[in-house]
């Protein structure tokens, strides 16, 4: 096989947003957030487009697969750079092990994503490479999830019970992630991994990072 170089990009490339930047900044209140989300999606699409001529230039197989929300054990999950499975997994637990009565959500709960299982998405990169599609797709689980629906999985696999707390209506309902695409999929709406499992074997993970992290505090 000849060398090939895989390029990660965002389901979320195939959203075109329908305001431009002029619009976005005079009529939103949430322009900085809309800015900065129009960037994110300008900057995957330039790396689609870059990622393609570089491999029609220097003759280099390119494949360019689209990824909806990964998730799993072993992903960032404090700081910052978390995803929300994973946000919504350490807030639980560390409710569940302070016995704190709420969480905390941002936005109204109604934002939807699509989401796959970290397994699934390295075998449908796996499967991609092997392909013949220059660029093809990881769709995740149709329908698309509701952060309100992620936090409620988790609070049953907890096995807890606490009310959520909403901070700011962030994003309006914003639903980031096509319900269809035309590409090739790796990964079609039914994925291996049912989201329940694969935020059961997440939460797990990330409860006992939050365990250690408690007992450190105390003992420090």
């Amino acid at each position: 096989m000849s060398q090939r170089f895989l390029y990660a990009s965002s389901l979320s490339v195939a959203n075109d947003p329908s305001q431009d930047l002029s619009s976005i900044i005079s009529s939103s209140t949430d322009s900085d957030f809309l800015v900065r989300q129009q960037t994110a999606r300008a900057e995957q699409q330039l790396g689609e487009y870059l990622c393609f001529q570089y491999g029609v230039d220097h003759n280099l197989e390119t494949r360019i697969v689209r990824l909806p929300n990964v998730f799993g054990p072993f992903s960032p999950w404090e700081g910052g750079r978390e995803r929300a499975p994973a946000a919504l997994c350490r807030k639980i637990a560390l409710a569940k092990l302070t016995s704190s009565p709420d969480i905390e959500i941002w936005g109204d709960g109604q934002q939807t994503r699509t989401f796959c299982y970290i397994d699934d998405c390295v075998s449908a990169l796996h499967q991609a490479m092997q392909s013949s599609y220059p660029i093809s797709a990881i769709l995740g689980g149709s329908p698309p999830f509701t952060i309100n629906q992620i936090a409620d999985i988790i609070i049953q696999i907890a096995g807890i019970q606490v009310s959520k707390r909403y901070l700011h209506d962030l994003g309006h309902h914003e639903q980031f992630i096509p319900h269809e695409t035309d590409l090739p999929l790796v990964v079609g709406p039914e994925p291996p991994t049912s989201i329940e499992q694969g935020l059961a074997n997440t939460y797990a993970w990330i409860e006992e990072r939050v365990r250690v992290h408690l007992l450190n505090l105390r003992n420090n």
